[in-house]
């Protein structure tokens, strides 16, 4: 059973401010059992938020013991717009005190099939044989995709932690490296972030949908936890048409 935990929130804002309020709990609680907390996140505009929050509560973690991975990547130099590690550089992950060898960007200088064998020697090398992430942020396109995982891509049923895709989202192709199924649903949390009135048809479809072919599903319904509730924070105008539903 796919259990969802569900948070509706006011605005964008409270959004990401309960986001970091988990995430940091999370880190204390893993680097107090296990010694380090490790999380891949996402990029775009919507989580932006939740990484002004997390610099805000930055003193409750020893950083040092954090390790940070995304959960998918364009293949475009760091200082290009649309790099989701460039973004970050350039914004809060420096002000977050992270040493830099425990931030793990995707090789993007490499060939696309040596980007992705790298990134996924640096996850094992981190993570270890169990390879589980701590936590794995999300958002949700409004076709349903996750990560790069868009519907339909060969990438949805392969069993290797990470794969090269070529993606045509909102007419911008690009080559992604992107974490696939299997590790996203290992993670010990996984948290949805979702928030804007555009949002809305496909935040009632992946909740509230009952297909059960496994063919027919959305990615980000095949999203699952199992014993375990998959996160979801949305802001009201994303859930307007579950509440109303």
């Amino acid at each position: 059973m796919n259990r969802k935990k569900i948070h509706v929130l006011d605005t964008p804002e409270a959004v990401g401010q309960m986001a970091a309020r988990f995430t940091i709990q999370w880190a204390k609680d893993a680097i107090a059992e296990r010694g380090k907390f490790v999380m891949a996140v996402s990029g775009g505009s919507t989580p932006q938020p939740f990484f002004s929050h997390l610099i805000t509560l930055k003193d409750q973690v020893d950083w040092s013991k954090v390790h940070l991975f995304w959960v998918d990547e364009r293949l475009v130099p760091l200082s290009h717009p649309e790099s989701n590690a460039g973004t970050a550089f350039s914004s809060w992950v420096p002000l977050l005190g992270m040493p830099q060898q425990n931030v793990h960007t995707v090789p993007v200088h490499l060939p696309p099939k040596d980007a992705a064998r790298e990134y996924a020697r640096q996850l094992d090398q981190v993570l270890g044989v169990e390879l589980r992430l701590d936590l794995v942020h999300l958002g949700l396109g409004i076709d349903g995709h996750v990560a790069s995982l868009f519907p339909d891509s060969s990438a949805l049923d392969t069993t290797e932690p990470v794969a090269l895709v070529s993606a045509h989202y909102q007419e911008r192709p690009t080559q992604r490296i992107t974490l696939n199924l299997p590790i996203i649903n290992a993670a010990r949390k996984l948290m949805f972030l979702v928030t804007g009135a555009e949002k809305s048809s496909i935040v009632r479809r992946v909740l509230k949908g009952n297909t059960r072919l496994e063919e027919d599903l959305l990615p980000a319904q095949r999203v699952r936890t199992p014993g375990r509730p998959v996160l979801w924070l949305l802001d009201v105008k994303a859930a307007s048409l579950i509440e109303s539903s």
